[in-house]
């Protein structure tokens, strides 16, 4: 019947293919461990007019947050994990904001968004240098926005922070765990964690988005680092392996897997979301179980969990208690596509109505694409006109830091700055005063926040010290401030500051200790020198006290600038016998 009722279903997805501007798109269904349905779509590769077939590979992007609650759940019946034992009885390191989040945050917190932070995406999104543990450590550097299991955010470094803990537990890479865990058993033998595996697979996926009415390749995003968040690549056939071992109770081809309340228990709702997707229309509000988002739809359990990563959309649907699972994968960006065929094979299947899911959405979107279009031609309407920035461009290229965030640096290219973060190159462009616009290339906005702006700050001497940018829309802006130079801590440098200078009858000696400079004046105690990230030395405690060098290219400092709340004093380097004593 559930074949039968399937029959025709092909004319409601060929032309929607066309209407979302999704150029190919794989489904499998199963109902009662039998798969009733399971076909290719369109292209896997648009130039060459490669068929999608079922073996083709897609990324899933966040459906593979279920495959690290599965894995989890499995260090449970093991007895090695407890969801509600705290983080840190399995990472000893792990540190939030504060003792009393750090002591209380318990496993099941981190996979059910539930942890106070808001997503701080742009802190992993393309970052290559960055191991998953030092990700770990950046986290108590991040501002929440939220009390601990006070409301749903949700939050793929959490789910970073899930997979590390299963490597700390084991021993082992989470991809190690979750490939004998999960993948092996199911015979899911060519999935994989990885574009660069994927791209070496000979049946996969190209990724594409729309733009201006246009289809566009793009590239494939490189999302290692957050992989227990997001970066299984699959296909319809292995997937459908996946659907069963989740509507047989933790079994799979008559062999155990995991234990049926522990499956159950990933099913169970953990954290009220409050909201409604826009396709689950006749549903109950959703909540967040352990690694799902589960509703009512119509009376019919239901649980799912979608993914969109640069290129691809994914959406995974379980009726547990009906038995029927549903995989929908597409290479297109941020499509509704997956969802909507899902809706009708849904309806069909559990003989729910019929109704036009597919014409209903895509009338939604044409108006929605017309209310973007007038933000954007509005946007001068925000801009003060007839400014200009306070500082000449060179006196802002500098490399700037933040405990969380890590380094950034503002760039001279040609006639115009540069911000570099994360192997991203955003051109910036005058906006007004100090606050310049952030140029993004349309391959760039799966994760990058949209009109990002740069706005610089200068100390009280007038000098660039630090600048801000809205990574995170919930939290206050980020504060990247500027690195002194690596002269100013380079002995050899700092070598050619030794000496003694003179103002009046005083003599100021500067003496060099390991990596710090000394100053030494008579009647007064020794002063340690820090440098600033105007290239000055402030005396540490002492406030409003500054020493500026004179160094020519080559050769010792020739003059010491002492700025002090009393005026400004020039001493030259003295160039007597004692200056070697």
């Amino acid at each position: 019947s559930a074949r039968a009722s399937l029959v025709g279903i092909n004319e409601i997805i060929e032309p929607a293919l066309e209407t979302f501007s999704v150029p190919g798109l794989s489904i499998a269904v199963v109902v009662d461990d039998e798969v009733v349905f399971i076909e290719g779509f369109g292209y896997r590769d648009v130039e060459n007019e490669l068929p999608v077939t079922n073996d083709t590979l897609f990324a899933i992007g966040s459906s593979s947050k279920a495959f690290t609650t599965f894995a989890l759940a499995t260090l449970v019946e093991e007895n090695l994990v407890d969801w509600d034992k705290p983080v840190v009885d399995y990472i000893p390191e792990f540190r939030l904001d504060s003792e009393h989040r750090t002591m209380n945050m318990l496993v099941r917190d981190l996979v059910t968004h539930r942890s106070g932070y808001p997503r701080h995406d742009m802190l992993w999104y393309q970052n290559n240098s960055m191991s998953r543990a030092e990700m770990v450590s950046r986290l108590q550097y991040l501002e929440p926005n939220k009390q601990l299991r006070e409301t749903w955010q949700y939050n793929n470094l959490m789910y970073l922070a899930a997979g590390y803990l299963a490597e700390k537990v084991t021993g082992k890479t989470w991809e190690e765990v979750v490939q004998e865990r999960i993948l092996d058993p199911l015979e899911m033998n060519s999935t994989d964690f990885s574009v660069t595996d994927m791209q070496a697979a000979p049946d996969h996926a190209l990724p594409y988005r729309e733009k201006n009415d246009e289809l566009q390749q793009v590239a494939f995003r490189d999302i290692g680092l957050i992989g227990p968040a997001g970066s299984i690549n699959s296909s319809a056939n292995d997937m459908v392996n996946w659907l069963k071992v989740h509507l047989n109770g933790g079994e799979f081809d008559g062999r155990h897997v995991l234990d049926a309340s522990l499956l159950s228990e990933l099913h169970t709702p953990q954290m009220v979301m409050g909201n409604l997707l826009p396709t689950q229309k006749d549903a109950s509000p959703v909540s967040y179980a352990l690694g799902w988002m589960t509703t009512s739809y119509k009376g019919h359990y239901r649980v799912e969990h979608g993914g969109n990563i640069d290129g691809f959309s994914a959406l995974v649907t379980l009726y547990p208690k009906d038995r029927v699972g549903i995989v929908a994968l597409a290479n297109a960006n941020g499509t509704p596509l997956p969802s909507l065929v899902t809706q009708h094979i849904s309806d069909r299947i559990l003989d729910l109505g019929d109704r036009d899911w597919i014409g209903e959405v895509a009338e939604e979107l044409e108006i929605g694409k017309a209310l973007q279009q007038e933000g954007k031609e509005n946007k001068e309407l925000a801009r003060v006109t007839d400014t200009k920035p306070a500082h000449d461009l060179d006196s802002y290229v500098a490399s700037y830091e933040h405990a969380g965030y890590g380094s950034a640096a503002i760039e001279m290219k040609d006639d115009h700055l540069v911000l570099v973060y994360n192997d991203f190159h955003m051109p910036l462009t005058h906006w007004h005063y100090e606050t310049f616009a952030v140029e993004i290339d349309e391959s760039d906005t799966e994760m990058v926040p949209e009109d990002l702006t740069v706005t610089f700050y200068s100390n009280s001497a007038g000098q660039v010290d630090r600048f801000s940018v809205p990574f995170e829309s919930m939290v206050e802006e980020i504060i990247f401030k500027r690195v002194a130079s690596s002269n100013l801590s380079d002995p050899e440098y700092l070598a050619r500051l030794v000496g003694k200078y003179e103002i009046g009858p005083q003599v100021i000696e500067i003496r060099l200790q390991g990596t710090k400079l000394t100053a030494h004046i008579k009647g007064q105690p020794a002063y340690t020198l820090s440098p600033d990230a105007g290239g000055d030395f402030a005396l540490e405690g002492l406030t409003g006290f500054r020493f500026r060098f004179d160094v020519p290219d080559d050769g010792n400092a020739t003059e010491l600038l002492s700025i002090q709340p009393n005026g400004v004093f020039t001493a030259p380097r003295m160039q007597s016998d004692s200056d070697n004593e």
